[in-house]
């Protein structure tokens, strides 16, 4: 917490049909909103074991959107 707000470290777990994406970030909640922070893709699981890339997560009141890049 700092006086601007809080900074939140977060765990994503992203799940499909094809398997499991694993997301990481840190993300300045200051102010009203919304909030967006870069995520780096850390694993995955099946499909995804070998995966790597990036995220943009953005959280807007009660909902939370991903955007997923994944490295060819």
């Amino acid at each position: 917490m700092t006086p601007q707000g809080a900074i939140a470290q977060c765990q994503y777990v992203l799940r499909s049909d094809h398997g499991t994406l694993a997301l990481t970030s840190l993300m300045d909640r200051f102010g009203p909103g919304p909030h967006t922070a870069g995520a780096p893709v850390r694993g995955g699981t099946r499909a995804y074991a070998e995966a790597e890339g990036d995220a943009v997560v953005t959280m807007h009141h009660e909902r939370i959107t991903f955007r997923v890049r994944l490295d060819d």
